[in-house]
C-alpha cells in the first residue's frame, strides 16, 4: 500500500498565523477571547479550550476590559466600534487576504458601486466583508442565483469569498457580464486555496481511493471533497484517524490524502500512520460487516436523513452518518436551467434505503419515495384536524377537479367548489387554491377535499367582525386593494369598500394613483354601507385639509396677495391665491382704462399682485382686484391719444351748444306770466261753476 499526502496539505498561512498567535496569548494572559470559533476545526477548538482561550458567539459575551481575538475570517466595522466601548484589547488577527478585501470593497463602496459577494451567505468571512459596505451587498452562491439577480446601479464589482473555486467564480462573473456589461470582477480568492485544490484533484486523479481530512464544517474542506470526488469515485471526508473503516482500504494499493486549510498537520501525519498500519496488518473487512459493527443497524426500507457533500448531474452524494455515502437520482430533485439538481451541500436530505451495494460501498436511496411516504403521513393528520392546505389544481374533469396535495392526488367535486354554481371549471386549471380534507379513505387511497367549507367560513367571520363593527363615520384602516379611474378600492379584512376619486383630494386629480398606491395602508371613515348590497363608502380626504377652511380669516378683504395667472376668459382673469383656490379679478378691476379683454394687458403664468374685495365661502368665491394694488393700463400711441382728445372736445362743445343760458331763463318766465294773466286766473279766489 502507498499513501501519498497532497504537497499543499496543513494550514494556510492566515490560518496557522492565527492558531500560533492565539496559543501565545493563552500562555500571557488568563482573560482571553475569541469571537466565533477560531477556525473550523473541531479538534484544534478543543486544545486551544484546554490551554484557558473562551470561545464566544456574541461580543456582549465579553467582559469589560477583557483581551478579544478577531478571527481569521474578520469581522465588520461595527464589532470594533463595539470594542472600543467596551474597553476590550484587541488581537487582529483577521488574514491578510481577507483585510484586503475589506479595503477593496470599503473603496468600491464609497465611489458608489453595488457591490456583489460570491459566497455563502451564512459564512463568517462574507458576514464580515458585507460590513464594509454597509451590509448592502448582493450575496450569490451559485449559477442560479447569479441568473436570476437584477442589479439596479451603473457600476457593480464582483468580490469573491477567499475559499471558494475560481472556475465557479469565473462563471458566476461571465453570467453577470453577459447580463451587466458594466460588472467589474475583484480577484480575491486565495492563491493558496486555489493551488491547494489544483494540487489534490491531481492525486485525486491518480490514486485508487482519496481520503480528504477536515472538519465538518469547514467551507474548503467541504470544497476540496466535491472537486476530488469527481476525480475519484472512492472519495472519503473523514475529520480525523478515528473516521477510518477498514473497507474504506480495503485492497487498495495507492492511497491519496488532502486536507483543507483549517486542518493541523498532526492530523494529518496521525491519518496516514494509521492507513500505514492498518495496510501492514492486511485486514480484510466487507461493506456488510462494516454495517454490522456500526453502531446503527442500516435496513432496507429505513427512511434515512443525510448531509449532502456533493452535487452533480447525475447524483447527489449524501453522508448518513456510517463514514460511508449515500446516493440519490439526480432527477428526483427539481433541476435548474443548467441540468443541474436545486440542492446545495449541506442541507439535510430525508430518503429511503432501496438497496445496499457491497461491492460499491454504497447506499442507494430514494428521495421520492421518502416524500410519498411523508406526504401520506402529514394527509393523516390533516385529515384529522380543520388546517387548510394549498392545492395546485392539475386537472378539470366531468363533476369536478383532481388536485395535487403534496404530491398525492385528490379530488374535488363540483358541488365543493363554490358556494355558487360554477359553470367553466377549467378556469381553475393550474391554479393554487385553500381547501380542506373533508374525506380521506386510508384503505382505498380516496381523497376528496372541499374549498366552498372555507368560503362559507370566511363570509361567517366577516359578517361578525366586519359588518358587524360597520358604523357610519367610524375610522378604520385598510389595505388599498385596486385603483380605477373612479376610485380607490381598499380591504377592510374580508370585504372592500370604495373611496370615489372625489374624495381622495380637495384638489382636482387626474387619477387616484396620484394620491395612493397599491397596496399601501390607509386610514379612512366610514361614509355609508349597505350590508345587502354589499357596499361601503369611504371618505379619505380630512375637513381640516379643505383649503376652504378658515377662508375668510385667511383672506380677508383688502389683504393683499402674489399670484400667478392660471386662466383667462372674456369677463376676467383667475389668479390662484394658495393650492386649490382660484380668486376671480374681473376685467373692469384690472385696468383703469377701458379693455377689451384681460388678455389684452395679462398672460397665463404672469406673477401679479391683488387685493381681495370679497370671500363667499359657502359658494367658494373670491373676488379680486388688481388695479387696486398696480393696475395693468394699456399703452395708446400718440395717434390713438390725439383721437381721444379730439372726441373729448367735441363731446365738450356739443354740451356748452345745449345748455341754456340766464337770459333765456328770463325770457321764458315772462312768456308765461303773460300766458296766465291773459287767462284772468285769480291765485287766491276759486273758479266758478261755469269757469
Amino acid at each position: 500500500m502507498i499513501v501519498t499526502v497532497a504537497k499543499s496539505t496543513g494550514f494556510c498561512f492566515g490560518v496557522g498565523n492565527a492558531v500560533r498567535k492565539t496559543q501565545e496569548l493563552a500562555e500571557k494572559f488568563n482573560n482571553v477571547y475569541c469571537l466565533g470559533d477560531l477556525i473550523h476545526n473541531d479538534a484544534v477548538i478543543r486544545q486551544l479550550e484546554k490551554k484557558g482561550i473562551s470561545f464566544v458567539q456574541d461580543i456582549s459575551q465579553v467582559p469589560d476590559n477583557s483581551h478579544l481575538i478577531i478571527r481569521a475570517h474578520g469581522e465588520p466595522p461595527e464589532t470594533y466600534r463595539k470594542s472600543h466601548e467596551r474597553n476590550l484589547i484587541l488581537h487582529d488577527l483577521t488574514c491578510p487576504d481577507v483585510r484586503k478585501i475589506h479595503r477593496l470593497v470599503k473603496e468600491k463602496y464609497e465611489q458608489g458601486y453595488q457591490i456583489i459577494i460570491f459566497g455563502r451567505e451564512d459564512h463568517p468571512e462574507v458576514a464580515g466583508i458585507n460590513g464594509y459596505c454597509q451590509n448592502s451587498a448582493v450575496i450569490i452562491s451559485d449559477n442560479e442565483e447569479a441568473e436570476k439577480v437584477v442589479l439596479d446601479k451603473k457600476n457593480n464589482c464582483l468580490f469573491s469569498q477567499t475559499t471558494m473555486n475560481k472556475e465557479k467564480y469565473d462563471g458566476i462573473y461571465q453570467i453577470l457580464k453577459n447580463k451587466y456589461p458594466n460588472v467589474e470582477k475583484s480577484d480575491t480568492i486565495c492563491n493558496a486555496t486555489g493551488i491547494r485544490q489544483m494540487q489534490a484533484v491531481e492525486l485525486a486523479e491518480k490514486v485508487d481511493v482519496m481520503f480528504i481530512v477536515g472538519d465538518k464544517k469547514s467551507s474548503n474542506s467541504k470544497k476540496l471533497y466535491e472537486l476530488c470526488k469527481l476525480a475519484c469515485h472512492k472519495t472519503y471526508f473523514i475529520e480525523h484517524k478515528g473516521d477510518i473503516e477498514p473497507f474504506m482500504i480495503n485492497d487498495e494499493k495507492n492511497i491519496g490524502i488532502a486536507a483543507g486549510a483549517s486542518t493541523p498537520d498532526w492530523i494529518v501525519e496521525e491519518v496516514k500512520e494509521a492507513m500505514e498500519e492498518k495496510g501492514k496488518q492486511g485486514e480484510k473487512f466487507d461493506f456488510e460487516k462494516a454495517f454490522e459493527e456500526s453502531l446503527v443497524t442500516v435496513r432496507k426500507g429505513t427512511l434515512m436523513t443525510g448531509k449532502v457533500i456533493s452535487v452533480n448531474q447525475k447524483e447527489v452524494y449524501v453522508d448518513l452518518g456510517f463514514k460511508i455515502d449515500g446516493t440519490i437520482p439526480a432527477e428526483e430533485f427539481e433541476m435548474d436551467a443548467n441540468g443541474m439538481p436545486v440542492v446545495n451541500v449541506g442541507d439535510e436530505v430525508e430518503a429511503l434505503i432501496l438497496n445496499v451495494k457491497d461491492s460499491d460501498g454504497i447506499v442507494y436511496l430514494s428521495k421520492k419515495r421518502a416524500d410519498e411516504i411523508k406526504n401520506r403521513e402529514k394527509i393523516n393528520e390533516l385529515s384529522n384536524s380543520d388546517e387548510p392546505i394549498k392545492v395546485e389544481v392539475k386537472e378539470a374533469v366531468k363533476g369536478g377537479l383532481i388536485v395535487d396535495v403534496f404530491g398525492v392526488e385528490g379530488f374535488i367535486p363540483a358541488s365543493q367548489i363554490s358556494d355558487r354554481f360554477v359553470r367553466n371549471l377549467d378556469k381553475y386549471v393550474g391554479r393554487k387554491i385553500k381547501v380542506r380534507i373533508i374525506e380521506n379513505d386510508k384503505r382505498k387511497r380516496k381523497l376528496i377535499l372541499s374549498r366552498k367549507v372555507l368560503i362559507e367560513e370566511e363570509k361567517a367571520r366577516i359578517d361578525k367582525e366586519v359588518w358587524g363593527n360597520m358604523e357610519v363615520g367610524k375610522t378604520v384602516t385598510g389595505k388599498v386593494k385596486s385603483l380605477t379611474d373612479f376610485g380607490a378600492f381598499v380591504d377592510l379584512g374580508g370585504i372592500d369598500g370604495l373611496i370615489h376619486v372625489t374624495e381622495l383630494s380637495w384638489g382636482k386629480i387626474s387619477h387616484p394613483s396620484d394620491v395612493l398606491k397599491k397596496g399601501q395602508d390607509v386610514e379612512v371613515y366610514i361614509k355609508d354601507f349597505n350590508k345587502e348590497e354589499n357596499k361601503i363608502s369611504l371618505g379619505y380626504k380630512k375637513p381640516e385639509d379643505n383649503p376652504w377652511f378658515n377662508a375668510e380669516e385667511k383672506f380677508e378683504t383688502g389683504r393683499v396677495f402674489k399670484g400667478k395667472i392660471v386662466r383667462i376668459l372674456p369677463f376676467g382673469a383667475f389668479v390662484n391665491i394658495q393650492e386649490g383656490i382660484d380668486a376671480l379679478v374681473h376685467i373692469s378691476q384690472i385696468s383703469n382704462r377701458r379693455i377689451t379683454s384681460p388678455s389684452q394687458v395679462l398672460s397665463e403664468g404672469m406673477e401679479v399682485e391683488f387685493a381681495i374685495i370679497d370671500v363667499d365661502v359657502e359658494k367658494q368665491k373670491i373676488n379680486a382686484s388688481i388695479k387696486a394694488v398696480k393696475p395693468y393700463d394699456p399703452e395708446i400711441d400718440e395717434e390713438e391719444e390725439k383721437r381721444i382728445e379730439e372726441k373729448k372736445q367735441k363731446f365738450k362743445a356739443k354740451k356748452e351748444v345745449v345748455k341754456p343760458s340766464n337770459s333765456y331763463k328770463e325770457e321764458m318766465s315772462n312768456t308765461i306770466g303773460d300766458i296766465l294773466a291773459g287767462l284772468d286766473i285769480s291765485k287766491e279766489g276759486n273758479q266758478t261753476e261755469e269757469e
